[in-house]
Protein backbone atom coordinates (compact mmCIF):
# COMPACT_ATOMS: atom_id res chain seq x y z
CA UNK A 1 0.00 0.00 0.00
CA UNK A 2 1.23 3.55 -0.53
CA UNK A 3 1.20 6.24 1.39
CA UNK A 4 -1.48 8.19 -0.06
CA UNK A 5 -4.10 4.82 -0.23
CA UNK A 6 -2.64 4.41 3.94
CA UNK A 7 -3.43 8.31 4.36
CA UNK A 8 -7.03 7.55 3.02
CA UNK A 9 -7.70 4.43 5.30
CA UNK A 10 -7.28 6.80 8.33
CA UNK A 11 -9.03 9.83 7.34
CA UNK A 12 -12.14 7.78 6.46
CA UNK A 13 -11.41 5.94 9.68
CA UNK A 14 -10.83 9.46 11.65
CA UNK A 15 -14.21 10.46 9.91
CA UNK A 16 -16.28 7.28 11.08
CA UNK A 17 -14.96 7.65 14.48
CA UNK A 18 -15.92 11.53 14.71
CA UNK A 19 -19.60 10.69 13.45
CA UNK A 20 -20.05 8.17 16.18
CA UNK A 21 -18.65 10.69 18.91
CA UNK A 22 -21.34 13.34 17.63
CA UNK A 23 -24.26 10.78 17.92
CA UNK A 24 -22.93 9.58 20.99
CA UNK A 25 -22.77 13.35 22.56
CA UNK A 26 -26.13 13.70 20.65
CA UNK A 27 -27.76 11.48 22.63
CA UNK A 28 -26.24 12.50 26.14
CA UNK A 29 -27.93 15.94 25.03
CA UNK A 30 -31.06 15.23 24.34
CA UNK A 31 -31.32 12.75 27.31
CA UNK A 32 -29.89 15.88 29.26
CA UNK A 33 -32.61 18.16 28.07
CA UNK A 34 -35.29 15.84 28.71
CA UNK A 35 -33.77 15.93 32.21
CA UNK A 36 -33.62 19.60 32.42
CA UNK A 37 -37.53 19.87 31.42
CA UNK A 38 -38.85 18.05 33.77
CA UNK A 39 -36.98 19.29 36.93
CA UNK A 40 -38.09 22.70 35.31
CA UNK A 41 -41.79 22.07 34.76
CA UNK A 42 -42.16 20.32 38.22
CA UNK A 43 -42.77 22.28 41.25
CA UNK A 44 -41.29 19.90 43.96
CA UNK A 45 -37.57 20.35 42.98
CA UNK A 46 -38.45 24.44 43.60
CA UNK A 47 -37.09 23.95 46.69
CA UNK A 48 -34.62 25.76 48.75
CA UNK A 49 -32.18 24.39 50.90
CA UNK A 50 -33.87 25.54 54.66
CA UNK A 51 -36.95 24.80 53.14
CA UNK A 52 -35.69 21.18 52.30
CA UNK A 53 -34.17 20.67 55.42
CA UNK A 54 -36.68 21.55 57.84
CA UNK A 55 -39.49 19.71 56.14
CA UNK A 56 -37.29 16.40 55.65
CA UNK A 57 -36.10 16.82 58.89
CA UNK A 58 -40.22 16.71 59.85
CA UNK A 59 -40.75 14.09 57.95
CA UNK A 60 -38.17 12.09 59.79
CA UNK A 61 -38.68 13.12 63.16
CA UNK A 62 -42.55 12.66 63.55
CA UNK A 63 -43.59 9.73 65.46
CA UNK A 64 -46.64 7.34 64.95
CA UNK A 65 -46.94 2.85 64.43
CA UNK A 66 -49.57 2.54 61.33
CA UNK A 67 -52.04 5.20 59.66
CA UNK A 68 -54.32 5.42 62.41
CA UNK A 69 -52.06 6.58 65.02
CA UNK A 70 -50.94 9.00 62.29
CA UNK A 71 -54.37 10.36 62.44
CA UNK A 72 -54.62 10.19 66.03
CA UNK A 73 -51.55 12.32 66.94
CA UNK A 74 -51.51 14.74 63.68
CA UNK A 75 -54.50 14.43 61.70
CA UNK A 76 -55.48 13.22 58.55
CA UNK A 77 -52.79 13.05 55.59
CA UNK A 78 -55.10 15.27 53.14
CA UNK A 79 -55.44 17.82 55.82
CA UNK A 80 -53.67 21.45 54.95
CA UNK A 81 -51.38 21.09 57.89
CA UNK A 82 -47.22 21.60 57.61
CA UNK A 83 -46.81 18.03 58.71
CA UNK A 84 -48.89 16.45 55.99
CA UNK A 85 -47.43 19.20 53.36
CA UNK A 86 -44.35 18.10 54.81
CA UNK A 87 -44.72 14.51 53.76
CA UNK A 88 -46.49 15.54 50.43
CA UNK A 89 -43.20 17.65 49.22
CA UNK A 90 -40.82 15.07 50.44
CA UNK A 91 -42.21 12.52 48.71
CA UNK A 92 -43.41 13.99 45.01
CA UNK A 93 -39.33 15.05 45.17
CA UNK A 94 -38.44 11.69 45.69
CA UNK A 95 -40.90 10.07 43.26
CA UNK A 96 -39.72 13.01 40.99
CA UNK A 97 -35.75 11.48 41.17
CA UNK A 98 -37.67 7.88 41.06
CA UNK A 99 -38.81 8.99 37.21
CA UNK A 100 -35.48 9.89 36.38
CA UNK A 101 -33.49 7.21 38.24
CA UNK A 102 -36.43 4.85 36.01
CA UNK A 103 -35.73 6.12 32.75
CA UNK A 104 -32.08 6.26 33.06
CA UNK A 105 -31.50 10.15 33.33
CA UNK A 106 -29.66 10.38 36.45
CA UNK A 107 -26.82 8.41 37.80
CA UNK A 108 -28.51 6.02 40.71
CA UNK A 109 -25.12 5.85 42.48
CA UNK A 110 -24.76 9.80 42.47
CA UNK A 111 -28.51 9.78 44.01
CA UNK A 112 -27.30 6.96 46.29
CA UNK A 113 -24.25 9.33 47.55
CA UNK A 114 -26.38 12.81 47.82
CA UNK A 115 -29.63 11.46 49.04
CA UNK A 116 -29.44 7.50 49.88
CA UNK A 117 -30.05 7.30 53.61
CA UNK A 118 -32.03 9.97 53.60
CA UNK A 119 -34.57 8.40 51.32
CA UNK A 120 -34.74 5.18 52.60
CA UNK A 121 -35.58 6.36 56.37
CA UNK A 122 -37.91 8.78 54.55
CA UNK A 123 -39.77 5.50 53.00
CA UNK A 124 -39.76 3.52 55.89
CA UNK A 125 -41.16 6.69 58.00
CA UNK A 126 -43.73 6.80 55.49
CA UNK A 127 -44.63 3.64 54.40
CA UNK A 128 -47.62 2.93 56.86
CA UNK A 129 -49.08 6.14 55.55
CA UNK A 130 -48.76 5.00 51.86
CA UNK A 131 -50.66 1.75 52.18
CA UNK A 132 -53.33 3.92 53.79
CA UNK A 133 -53.07 6.35 50.88
CA UNK A 134 -52.76 3.26 47.95
CA UNK A 135 -56.39 2.08 48.90
CA UNK A 136 -57.47 5.26 47.47
CA UNK A 137 -55.21 6.22 44.85
CA UNK A 138 -53.12 2.41 44.03
CA UNK A 139 -50.41 3.92 42.36
CA UNK A 140 -49.64 6.92 44.88
CA UNK A 141 -45.62 7.40 45.24
CA UNK A 142 -44.53 4.11 43.14
CA UNK A 143 -41.60 5.83 41.98
CA UNK A 144 -40.40 6.76 45.25
CA UNK A 145 -40.52 3.02 46.56
CA UNK A 146 -38.82 1.95 43.23
CA UNK A 147 -35.82 5.12 44.41
CA UNK A 148 -36.19 3.44 47.79
CA UNK A 149 -35.74 0.01 46.82
CA UNK A 150 -32.84 0.52 44.56
CA UNK A 151 -31.16 2.89 47.31
CA UNK A 152 -31.92 -0.13 49.86
CA UNK A 153 -30.67 -2.47 47.45
CA UNK A 154 -27.19 -0.79 46.97
CA UNK A 155 -26.97 -0.48 50.78
CA UNK A 156 -27.68 -3.59 51.56
CA UNK A 157 -24.69 -5.16 49.30
CA UNK A 158 -22.58 -2.79 50.75
CA UNK A 159 -23.06 -4.45 53.99
CA UNK A 160 -20.81 -7.73 55.26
Amino acid sequence: MDIATISAILLGTAAVIGICLTIVQLRQLVAQRKTDMLVRLSPWFDIGFSEWQEISNAVVSCEFKDYGDFVEKYGPVTIDKPLQKAIATVSNYYEGIGILLKRGLVDKELIHDLYGGLIVVSWEKISPIVVEIRKRSPDAWVHFELLYRSMKGMDDKKEP
